[in-house]
């Protein structure tokens, strides 16, 4: 949890998750260390070294693994983050259009909250334009109500 291995992975980078695992596993390892030369006399240098790279090595691969697993459903769109967008019409149906050509990033918009409540006709009217079905929830005003309503996940402003 301390080394953020918990965090959602689509939010970082591969490398950075690989340190994270390396520095986790050495800590790991000291502590093992540790307890073995506090219980015996012998030296285990070997055993950490050992013990360090096939830790490190499989934890990697499978976080790997998961994580291509995870993409693959989320383009199947058989995982999604329920999701509303908050924002402007213009940049609140921009960013809908991205979410929906990649779905790999999992996300679900249930609709799009307006910072305005005076703008709902210009997003109509850009998604005519576009050719855009996006459901309107209101204006943020009434953002405790929406968010009571539809319960999402994620919250893109």
């Amino acid at each position: 949890f301390f080394s953020g291995m918990y965090k959602n992975w689509h939010l970082r980078s591969p490398f950075e998750e690989y340190g994270a695992v390396i520095k986790v596993g050495s800590i790991g390892c000291a502590f093992l260390v540790f307890f073995i030369l506090f219980d015996s006399s012998s030296s285990p240098r070997m055993l950490f070294l050992i013990y360090f790279i096939v830790l490190t090595v499989s934890v990697i691969i499978g976080r790997t693994i998961s994580r291509r697993i995870q993409v693959k459903l989320r383009d199947r769109r058989l995982v999604v983050i329920d999701s509303i967008i908050i924002g402007s019409p213009k940049k609140a149906l921009e960013f809908f259009k991205k979410t929906e050509k990649s779905p790999s990033w999992g996300f679900k918009v249930n609709g799009i909250v307006l910072i305005k409540e005076n703008t709902f006709d210009e997003l109509n009217e850009l998604a005519n334009k576009e050719n855009i079905s996006v459901r309107y929830l209101g204006c943020v005003d009434d953002l405790k109500d929406i968010l009571i309503e539809h319960k999402p996940e994620e919250v893109i402003i």
